[in-house]
This record gives structure tokens, C-alpha cells and sequence, in this order.
């Protein structure tokens, strides 16, 4: 099993480095959630970050998360979106995550370039994707 090195960033208190099996359970009960749900931040040179939280945190009313909320409104440039409810826990798919990263994830600016640029990629990805899926689709349908 895959195993994330990442940071806990609770409600209230200060945020931890926890070492965590990439199983919906494991995010699940750190959580405390039965479902969770990922952002993915797109923007920042030599991260792959996403920030996994419980889905149901407004249904639950659960509080406020600010430094998570910060994170986001910093990394999109815009604080007009609902903010982050409940404990997050933020990952990156190729390095162990720090405090000290954390850190520095705060005060890195908002770069309008570099986000519509990732914004581009990632529809790129996703077009990339889905042309796979249909020539997959289509080899099988030759194939019956």
C-alpha cells in the first residue's frame, strides 16, 4: 500500500506531519468522515498537491477550518468560494510534505500566469483522457 507523508491541518491547533496509507479507511477515519473528497492544487512548481477533507463537513456543520480555507483562497487568487469546514489532510504524490513546506506553501503568491497555465494542462489531461477512454471503448467494440 501507498504511504503519503503529509499534514494534518485540524480545526483548531496546530497543524502535524502524519504518515498516511493511501486507504480510503485510514483518510476516512482521520477525517472522521465516510466519505472524503479531494481539492487538487494545479498551480505551484515542484508540488502535486490535494487537499482531502470530509465531503458531508457542510452537512455536518462542522467549523470552520481557517488556515485550510487560507491555503485554497491563496492558491485560486479569489475568496468568494465557501471555506474549508472541518480537519484537512494536505498530500503530495511525489515528495514527503514538512511543516517547513507548509510554510512555505503560505506565503507563495497567487501567480495568475502559472494558474491559467495549469488551468490549460489540466484541460489538456483531462481531453488526453478521455480520447484514450474512447479509443479504448472503440478497440473493444471492434474486438466483439
Amino acid at each position: 500500500m501507498t504511504k503519503y507523508q503529509g499534514i494534518y491541518i485540524p480545526v483548531c491547533g496546530p497543524p502535524e506531519v502524519k504518515i498516511i496509507n493511501a486507504s480510503f479507511g485510514e483518510i476516512c477515519h482521520l477525517l472522521e468522515c465516510t466519505s472524503s473528497w479531494h481539492i487538487t492544487i494545479y498551480d505551484l512548481e515542484n508540488y502535486d498537491l490535494a487537499l482531502l477533507y470530509d465531503d458531508d463537513a457542510y452537512a455536518k456543520s462542522l467549523p470552520l477550518n481557517p488556515l485550510a480555507t487560507r491555503l485554497i483562497y491563496q492558491r485560486i487568487g479569489r475568496d468568494n468560494l465557501p471555506p474549508i469546514r472541518g480537519p484537512v489532510i494536505l498530500v503530495d504524490d511525489y515528495r514527503k510534505l514538512s511543516l517547513k513546506d507548509l510554510r512555505k506553501l503560505l506565503k507563495i503568491p497567487y501567480n495568475r500566469e502559472r494558474s491559467e497555465n495549469a488551468s490549460r494542462k489540466m484541460l489538456e489531461d483531462v481531453q488526453a483522457f478521455l480520447k484514450r477512454q474512447q479509443h479504448t471503448k472503440d478497440y473493444t467494440l471492434d474486438a466483439k
